[in-house]
C-alpha cells in the first residue's frame, strides 16, 4: 500500500512528519557523508543543523563575509581599473579611445552573458562550489591581462576577468538565502554593497598612487595572485550544500 507523504492535516512540520514514516535509504550520501539506514528527514537533520523550531541553524555572519566581501571588492576593482590606467596603456601599447572602449565593452559583455548560466550553476552546486572555480579563471585573465602585449591579448583577458567575476554578488545573496532568515537578509547584504564600494574606490586614487611605484603590469598580476587566494578561502571557509 502506497503511503501518503504530503503534509498532515492535524499541522506540524515536514521534518516531524516525515520522522514518523520510514523511508529506507541505505547508503545516502549528504554533505560527503555517508548515512546508512536512516530516514530521509534524519540525513538532513545531520547534513543541515536546525534549531528548535526547525529551520536551517544561521552560520556565523563573519565566518562566510569577509571572504565573500572580499571577491566582491576584487569584481568592483576589476571593474573600474580600466580607467585609471588608460593613460598607460595609450603610452605603451599605442591604444585609441576606442580600442579602450573595446577594453571595457569585452569585460561587460562577458559578464553579462555569465549571469543565467552562473545562477543555474549556484542553484545546482551552491555558492562553494562555484564561486572559487570562476574566481580562479578572474585571476587567469588577471594574470594573462598583464602579461598581454596586443590589443587581442588585452580583450580576450578583460573577458575572461569578467566571465569569473561575475558570481561575486550572486554567491553571497545565494548564500544568505540559504543560511538566514528573511528579516535579516537585507541588512545582511548591505554589508556585501559597502565591501564593493570599497573595491571601486582602491581602484581610483590608491591605484594611482601604485601606479607611481610600480607599473600597471605588475599590478594586475599581483590582482591575479589576490584573486586566486579569495577563491582559496572561499573554498576553505564556506560550507557545502551538497
Amino acid at each position: 500500500m502506497s503511503q501518503d507523504y504530503r503534509r498532515p492535516r492535524e499541522g506540524g512540520d515536514p521534518a516531524s512528519f516525515l520522522k514518523r514514516h520510514w523511508v529506507p535509504a541505505p547508503d545516502y550520501h549528504l554533505g560527503g557523508r555517508l548515512f546508512a539506514g536512516t530516514t530521509i528527514a534524519e540525513q538532513a537533520c545531520h547534513a543541515f543543523p536546525q534549531d528548535s523550531v526547525g529551520r536551517m541553524q544561521s552560520l556565523p555572519f563573519g565566518s562566510i563575509y569577509f571572504v565573500f566581501a572580499a571577491g566582491y571588492f576584487l569584481s568592483y576593482a576589476f571593474r573600474v581599473v580600466n580607467a585609471v590606467i588608460a593613460p598607460d596603456l595609450t603610452s605603451e601599447l599605442a591604444l585609441d579611445p576606442s580600442s579602450l572602449g573595446l577594453l571595457t565593452g569585452a569585460y561587460l559583455l562577458a559578464f553579462g552573458l555569465m549571469q543565467i548560466p552562473a545562477g543555474i550553476l549556484l542553484d545546482r552546486y551552491g555558492p562553494r562550489r562555484v564561486e572559487p572555480v570562476l574566481l580562479a579563471l578572474a585571476a587567469a585573465g588577471a594574470i594573462g591581462f598583464g602579461m598581454a602585449d596586443s590589443l587581442t591579448g588585452l580583450a580576450v583577458a578583460r573577458a575572461v576577468i569578467g566571465a569569473g567575476v561575475c558570481v561575486c554578488l550572486m554567491a553571497p545573496l545565494k548564500a544568505l538565502a540559504m543560511w538566514y532568515p528573511p528579516e535579516r537578509q537585507a541588512s545582511l547584504a548591505g554589508w556585501f554593497m559597502v565591501a564593493g564600494g570599497l573595491g571601486a574606490l582602491a581602484a581610483t586614487a590608491p591605484l594611482e598612487a601604485a601606479l607611481r611605484v610600480t607599473g600597471w603590469r605588475s599590478i594586475f598580476i599581483g590582482l591575479g595572485c589576490a584573486t586566486l587566494a579569495v577563491a582559496m578561502a572561499i573554498a576553505w571557509r564556506v560550507p557545502d550544500t551538497e
